[in-house]
Order: C-alpha cells, then structure tokens, then sequence
C-alpha cells in the first residue's frame, strides 16, 4: 500500500503525540505572552522603526505589505532578505 496507515495506527499514534504534548506542558491558552507581532495592525512609521531597531537597512520600498515581509522575514531566519531583482521577492 505504499506508506498507508490504517485508521487504527493513525488513531494511536495521536493519541500518543497528544499525551507527548501535555507531558512537555501543553499548548498555549494564549494567555500568557505571546512572541508572536500583529504586524498588521501596527502603522507604516512604527514598522520602519522596528526596521531601524532590528538594524536593518531600509532600502526597499516604503509600502507597509513589503515592510511587514521584511520584518517577518527577518524574524524568521535572523537577518535581512535579499529581494530578486526581477521577481521582487525575498531569499
């Protein structure tokens, strides 16, 4: 069958990664602090700050959708993206 489960091995498999989960403290209520940004509900001024205090250059456009790709891309793998010149997209 290729890498098929059946019901029954899938079934006990989650039952043991949710045990696993609440053995290393469960899941967040989203109650406590969170290191997660609402970007988009932050200003066009507020994010080029975050930009200037993370160090980063901001040589790319001035449009709040780029700005938020920056910022989460930088959060995601500590530096700043390269944009394709072409593509304008970030690697």
């Amino acid at each position: 069958m290729g890498g098929a489960v059946t019901y029954d091995t899938f079934a006990k498999n989650l039952v043991a990664a949710g045990d696993q989960i609440q053995q290393l403290g469960g899941l967040s209520d989203g109650d406590e602090d969170s290191n997660v940004v609402d970007y988009d509900a932050m200003e066009k001024e507020e994010l080029l700050g975050l930009c200037v205090e993370r160090g980063m250059k901001t040589n790319f456009p001035k449009m709040k959708r780029i700005i938020i790709e920056e910022l989460r891309f930088f959060d995601a793998n500590g530096r700043q993206g390269k944009r394709h010149p072409v593509k304008n997209t970030l690697s």
